[in-house]
């Protein structure tokens, strides 16, 4: 049966895993927070973990999954063959934070969007529709193209991400830290409490085509579980 970590323990293995593999330590664990909020036994429908990885994302398989480390070391070799894949594409147009939404929307989704960045979600096919519903937040406000969705997202992520940084230069112990900003910040958790009312598009239901969902978010295209609901809080944002 698979172990249970504790936020402290699960974010002490993020930050020496991305050590050891180059990949900023802030990033990932602002990626964990979203996906799982830290639990490394979330499970989304195919989408399980830490970084809620579809079975064999990064070359981790099965129950594996829910082993932390190699939950972490599957999301970061996934980010790694992400960025290679985008920049071969798109030479010296990556950033960072387009690491996230790789993950969240797919790869190939994200990559086939970028080009026409101005497609008004109401035009974009069932599951395209859905990739964006599912990942958007009301507090957004009316989402009309997808250059909105995206400049949402990069905006968050990298609030998130500096919020980090500043939260390691504040404490030496960021899991202590961590605990003590989400006992400030917790807010409601409730899926429609994000999803926009918009009367634009109406998602069509269907199964996700990408190599990690493509719906991104730890959602997995199914049922949400109750313990890794997205987004239900930002406990790195002092309001």
């Amino acid at each position: 049966m698979a172990t249970k970590y504790s936020k402290k323990e699960v974010i002490k293995i993020i930050q020496d895993t991305a050590k050891s593999m180059g990949v900023d330590e802030c990033f990932m664990i602002a990626k964990a927070d979203i996906e799982s909020s830290f639990n490394n036994l979330a499970k989304n429908g195919i989408y399980w973990g830490l970084f809620q990885l579809n079975n064999g994302v990064g070359g981790c398989k099965g129950d594996d999954r829910l082993d932390p480390k190699k939950n972490t070391v599957g999301a970061i070799t996934y980010l790694l063959f992400n960025k290679k894949s985008f920049s071969k594409d798109f030479p010296g147009e990556w950033e960072d934070w387009m690491g996230y939404l790789c993950h969240q929307q797919g790869l190939y989704r994200f990559k086939r969007l970028y080009k026409n960045m101005d497609v008004k979600i109401s035009d974009l096919n069932g599951k395209d529709q859905r990739a964006v519903v599912l990942n958007s937040r009301r507090a957004w406000g009316k989402i009309v193209t997808y250059r909105q969705f995206v400049d949402n997202w990069r905006k968050y992520f990298i609030q998130l991400t500096d919020l980090c940084h500043n939260a390691c230069a504040m404490s030496d112990d960021l899991g202590d830290f961590l605990s003590e900003s989400k006992a400030q910040d917790d807010e409601s958790c409730s899926r429609e409490n994000y999803v926009p009312q918009s009367s634009d598009f109406t998602p069509t239901p269907a199964e996700d085509d990408e190599p990690n969902g493509g719906n991104g978010g730890g959602n997995g295209g199914g049922k949400i579980d109750e313990v890794v609901t997205k987004h239900k809080r930002n406990f790195f944002i002092r309001k």
